[in-house]
C-alpha cells in the first residue's frame, strides 16, 4: 500500500493518505460520470483495521485495471487529519462484470484490509483513480462512515530474573507500545496495579510473572506478558571438619639396659728388679706357646722416653731378664695375638 499523493481534479485538492480502516456502515454509490463500479463491503474486522470489496472500471479504458485510494476520517483527500492510502489496482477477476459488461473483461474487482491510526466512528472516502480520457479525472466511488475499535496496547518485559537461580529476589522491567498504566500478577493471583519496575521476594520453586497494559482509553492488553523463572535452594554449608580423636597409644617398653661389652682381653705385664742386681725382669701373659710376645724397653732420659731395646719374650713362660744400667724404665707391649697391649715402669738403683 501507498500514501496517495496524486492529484483529484473534480475536487481540485491533493489526495492524501495512507491507512487502513475497518468499515462497518456506509452505502455503496456508483460513481457519476466515466466510471462504472459497486463497493459492496466496507467493514471493520478487528479493532484498528478497515476492509474494502467490490468491482470499478472507467468507461474511457473498460479493459484496463485501474487504481483505487481509501481515506480514513478526516474531510478526505486535502485534509491532513484525513488518514489514505493507495491500495492498487482493482485487478481481481469478477466474471459476474464482465458478464454485464461484455466489453470491460472481468478483471476489476478489489478486496483489502488495512491498518488505520485512529479508532472510533471516523468517516471512510473510497475513489476510482482515471485510467484513461483526461488525467485527474477521478471519482468518488463510495463515503461513508466506520466505527473503528480501540486496539489495545501491546505489554512487553524489558528485563527479568534468569530462569534459575537461588536468587529469592525477583525484578521486572516492563513496557507498553503506548502510554499506559499496568497490573501485575505473580503466581496467577489477582491482578494488582504496579509500576514499572517491579520487585517482590519469592519461595523457593517455580514462579510465573504476568503483566498487562491499559491504554488512556480504558483498552487493556488481552495477551498479557508472562515469564517463568525458578528459584533453587542454595547448596548447604558444607560440614565442619571434624576434630581428628586421638588414638590412643600403648607406651613403649623402657629400652634394656645395655649390657656392658665384656673388656677385650689383654696382656698382662709384670715388671721388677732383679735383687742386688742391674737388671729386670719382664712376665708377660696369658703363656703362649710356641708364640713369643714382642716388647720394648724405654729409659727415661730427663722429659723424654729413649728407645733402648726392642725385643721378645723366648720359651713357653714368657719370661726375661735382661740387664741395663741404673735408670728408670718403661717396658711397652704392643696390641698383638688379638690381646690389647700394656705397659710398666720400673727403677734400677744399682
Amino acid at each position: 500500500m501507498r500514501r496517495c499523493s496524486r492529484a483529484l481534479s473534480r475536487f481540485g485538492v491533493a489526495v492524501l493518505g495512507a491507512a487502513a480502516i475497518l468499515v462497518v456502515a456506509g452505502s455503496p454509490a456508483s460513481a457519476a460520470g466515466g466510471f462504472h463500479g459497486n463497493v459492496e463491503a466496507v467493514t471493520s474486522p478487528a479493532p484498528g483495521q478497515v476492509h474494502v470489496a467490490g468491482w470499478m472500471f472507467d468507461e474511457d479504458a473498460p479493459a484496463t485495471s485501474i487504481s483505487y485510494h481509501v481515506y480514513v476520517g478526516g474531510a478526505g483527500p486535502g485534509d491532513a487529519s484525513s488518514y489514505g492510502v493507495d491500495l492498487g489496482l482493482a485487478q481481481l477477476q469478477r466474471d459476474d462484470v464482465a458478464a454485464a459488461y461484455p466489453g470491460a473483461g472481468p478483471y476489476h474487482g478489489f478486496g483489502a484490509t488495512f491498518a488505520v491510526p485512529m479508532h472510533g466512528t471516523q468517516p471512510v472516502y473510497i475513489f476510482a483513480i482515471n485510467a484513461g480520457g483526461t488525467p485527474g479525472d477521478n471519482a468518488l466511488l463510495w463515503s461513508g462512515s466506520v466505527a473503528i475499535a480501540n486496539p489495545p496496547p501491546e505489554t512487553t518485559i524489558t528485563s527479568r530474573p534468569p530462569a534459575s537461580s537461588t536468587n529469592r529476589t525477583a525484578s521486572f522491567g516492563f513496557g507498553a507500545s503506548e502510554a499506559s498504566t499496568f497490573s501485575c500478577s505473580w503466581d496467577q493471583a489477582a491482578w494488582q496495579p504496579c509500576v514499572n519496575p517491579v520487585s517482590a521476594t519469592v519461595a523457593v520453586g517455580t514462579h510465573t510473572f504476568a503483566v498487562r497494559a491499559t491504554d488512556a482509553e480504558g483498552a487493556t492488553d488481552p495477551t498479557p506478558a508472562t515469564y517463568s523463572f525458578t528459584v533453587t535452594a542454595p547448596p548447604p554449608p558444607p560440614p565442619p571438619t571434624p576434630t581428628p580423636t586421638p588414638t590412643p597409644t600403648t607406651p613403649l617398653p623402657p629400652p634394656p639396659e645395655a649390657v656392658p661389652a665384656p673388656p677385650a682381653p689383654q696382656v698382662t705385664l709384670r715388671l721388677g728388679a732383679v735383687r742386688r742386681k742391674s737388671r729386670i725382669r719382664v712376665d708377660i701373659g696369658p703363656d703362649l706357646d710356641p708364640s713369643n710376645y714382642r716388647f720394648v724397653v724405654k729409659q727415661r732420659k730427663g722429659k723424654k722416653w729413649r728407645t733402648v731395646r726392642r725385643t721378645q719374650t723366648l720359651g713357653s713362660q714368657d719370661v726375661m731378664v735382661i740387664d741395663l744400667p741404673r735408670g728408670t724404665y718403661r717396658v711397652v707391649v704392643p696390641r698383638q695375638h688379638d690381646l690389647l697391649g700394656a705397659e710398666a715402669t720400673v727403677r734400677l738403683k744399682r
